[in-house]
């Protein structure tokens, strides 16, 4: 398949997924404002606070999925259908014996932890203890699923992903309606019913793979080699994943131990606000990534690593698109969204933004390192920064310093990730030269820097006191002002080229 074909497909697949996207955006909006005021921010939070817990125990989960994302593209870029299934059924059985251990795990430690040191009301426990174990199902059914999923990832079906997420976000406006008018405790029967849909959209997955995917198609095969392969590399990825888990779900949790579920509710309200924006960057990269590592596995070193660099710098050129209206007018858009704004939202938001773009940088260098396969010493230092927030906010917290804390000292962690040591190891480790990191961060830095101050004086002298009205001028004006800096700074002449002789060809096309 040549470069333009690919290119083609990469297309392709990234429209498949904004669709996507935006179907979920837009209910996941409507539907987390719903379900706060029905819940109350009491509720709310005890649901994310105790779905917290079950998040912490899954990294094992996390670290091997990776490795069986990138072992299974491996092997199709080297057309080998026999090793291909072997791998696929050895993993399988891995993810399960995993998920039983977690499921253990759960049951007796985790939930202790919920008994003993969450902050929840008495008269809320049995069904915050309902909620947890509904969590710990869904816990399990998502482990077991991952080798299917990476299946569909792989065979970069991603127009499944689109045309599924029809059929969920409408279950999701059922789930919703019901809740309104469910006679029985909210908070329990709202876990029920999304436990229910989890289990749903994952049997459909796996029948999709068993009739599509030969490979999918189960054997009780437990090949050593396989497994020591992949495990191998996962090993060196399971300190992040850890790390991971405490900077995010850990951070929730331990919000809990210290302020009321109100405050979790506000920080899950800003994360919800940052994953939408940042979901469509994420989409970009993702349909992308398969064709990056079969390149590579095929021997293009060099159009794998172009690929990459493009993609990066594609990918901050989008985030910006969205994450500036949404710095500048968080205060309307919380108002305009909930209509009542939780304590802290909106500075919550603001530095969520500012540690997204953050994380965006890490994990593009991350890939880089990720292709080759060499994962050792980002497996080492990534970790040791990130474990490093949580005793740092643990101690802030017990000083008595405010709930916002826990954002600020994420944002300098990640500065320090995407700044100094992503950088540094992909030049050490990837091969990557210091030509190739400024060609990824330099246009990405005059953009910002040249875009931003316009909408930010338009924000603080624009003499309109509607919300609405405001929110839309400023949206505008920032993606009037981003757009014309990406096309004169962030892109070079060859790009701008072939997009006017595209552009031209479907203007005057007979």
């Amino acid at each position: 398949m040549s470069n333009y074909e690919n290119n083609k497909r990469i297309a392709k697949n990234t429209t498949m997924l904004y669709i996507r996207m935006l179907l979920v955006m837009i209910v996941s909006l409507y539907t987390s404002r719903v379900v706060l005021q029905v819940l109350g921010n009491e509720d709310y939070g005890t649901y994310q606070a105790v779905g917290g817990i079950v998040g912490l125990l899954v990294f094992i989960n996390t670290a091997l999925s990776q490795g069986t994302s990138r072992f299974l593209l491996f092997e199709m870029g080297k057309r080998d259908s026999n090793r291909l299934a072997k791998l696929f059924s050895t993993m399988l059985n891995a993810h399960v014996i995993i998920a039983l251990i977690i499921v253990l795990l759960a049951e007796t430690i985790g939930l202790w932890f919920v008994y003993n040191k969450l902050v929840i009301a008495s008269d809320r426990m049995d069904a915050a203890i309902i909620v947890y174990h509904l969590s710990v199902v869904t816990a399990f059914v998502s482990i077991t699923q991952t080798p299917y999923s990476a299946a569909i990832k792989s065979h970069e079906r991603f127009d499944l992903y689109a045309y599924t997420s029809i059929i969920e976000v409408v279950l999701k406006l059922v789930i919703v309606y019901l809740l309104t008018i469910s006679p029985i405790d909210k908070l329990a029967f709202y876990a029920l019913l999304l436990c229910l849909l989890s289990v749903g959209v994952a049997m459909f997955y796996r029948v999709y793979c068993i009739r599509h995917f030969k490979e999918t198609q189960y054997n009780f095969i437990f090949d050593k080699d396989i497994f020591k392969e992949v495990t191998s590399y996962c090993g060196w990825n399971l300190f992040s994943n850890i790390s991971v888990a405490l900077s995010t779900q850990g951070m929730i949790v331990l919000i809990n131990m210290f302020f009321s579920g109100t405050i979790v509710t506000s920080i899950s309200i800003a994360t919800t606000v940052k994953n939408q924006a940042k979901g469509f960057v994420d989409n970009f990269r993702v349909a992308a990534i398969p064709q990056i590592v079969k390149k590579y596995a095929g021997g293009e070193t060099e159009y794998s690593k172009h690929l990459l660099l493009e993609t990066s710098k594609y990918s901050y050129f989008l985030f910006i698109l969205f994450g500036l209206p949404i710095y500048l007018e968080s205060e309307n858009i919380l108002s305009l969204w909930l209509g009542q704004i939780p304590d802290y939202s909106p500075i919550f938001l603001r530095i969520i933004v500012l540690t997204a773009i953050m994380e965006l940088f890490t994990s593009c260098m991350f890939t880089t390192l990720d292709v080759v396969g060499k994962i050792r010493e980002y497996s080492i230092i990534y970790p040791l920064i990130l474990f490093a927030t949580f005793p740092l906010t643990y101690f802030f917290y017990k000083i008595g310093m405010p709930p916002v804390t826990v954002s600020y000292v994420m944002l300098v962690a990640y500065m320090i990730l995407a700044f100094i040591v992503m950088p540094v190891l992909s030049v050490r480790i990837a091969k990557y030269t210091l030509n190739d990191i400024i060609q990824l961060y330099v246009p990405c830095l005059k953009v910002t820097l040249l875009s931003v101050p316009i909408p930010a004086l338009a924000y603080m002298y624009l003499p309109i006191d509607n919300a609405f009205l405001h929110l839309l001028i400023i949206t505008i004006v920032s993606i009037l002002s981003i757009g014309v800096c990406i096309w004169y700074v962030g892109l070079n002449n060859d790009v701008r080229t072939l997009i006017m002789s595209n552009v031209k060809s479907k203007l005057f096309r007979r």
